[in-house]
């Protein structure tokens, strides 16, 4: 049976989020929504990662569901850069990203070689860096689940799960206050 998240909920939660991040590494990877992380709200966390010692290693935004080649790309951008723990802050998007990036930085292989349907039928060995995910949405649940949707568009495109229970995100943190104006 696969586990859970450790679950945060709660209004201003968010300021609990560089604790949280520095209770599983000191090298964070960022994957946020296109609107999800604000200049200032990133100005914030990154000031309050630095003063807890944690650096940010990569800042990845995504705007539309991931490829596979986005996906791969930030693997191989956290792993080269020694990220040590992803985070994952918007709607369904960008929490997908980070768990497949989280996943695939800790086990060095592709997203092809593991999708259903269209990849190469390999098992996911693992290991997965831990992953925090913050969504700004409701939904999608992305957050608690153990799927990553990669799509591919065009004429012999698709939509297809990377799944493992090893994609679930060490702790989700929901905090109301991220929802205004969704």
């Amino acid at each position: 049976m696969a586990r859970l998240p450790r679950i945060r909920f709660g209004i201003g939660s968010f300021q609990e989020l560089p604790d949280i991040i520095a209770r599983h590494g000191r090298h964070a990877y960022l994957v946020t929504g296109r609107s999800s992380m604000p200049d200032e709200r990133l100005a914030w966390l990154t000031g309050e990662l630095r003063s807890r010692e944690v650096a940010v290693v990569g800042h990845a935004r995504t705007s539309a569901e991931p490829g596979p080649d986005t996906i791969d790309r930030h693997a191989s951008a956290a792993r080269a850069r020694r990220a040590d723990v992803v985070v994952g802050i918007g709607g369904g998007r960008a929490l997908d990203t980070a768990k497949a990036v989280a996943g695939l930085a800790g086990s060095g292989t592709g997203v092809m070689d593991h999708l259903e349907g269209v990849g190469r039928g390999i098992a996911f060995p693992g290991p997965s860096l831990p992953c925090i995910a913050v969504p700004t949405t409701a939904g999608t649940g992305s957050e608690v689940t153990r799927n990553a949707v990669v799509t591919v568009r065009g004429a012999s495109g698709f939509k297809r799960s990377f799944r493992d229970d090893r994609l679930i995100a060490a702790e989700a943190l929901i905090d109301p206050d991220l929802l205004a104006g969704a």
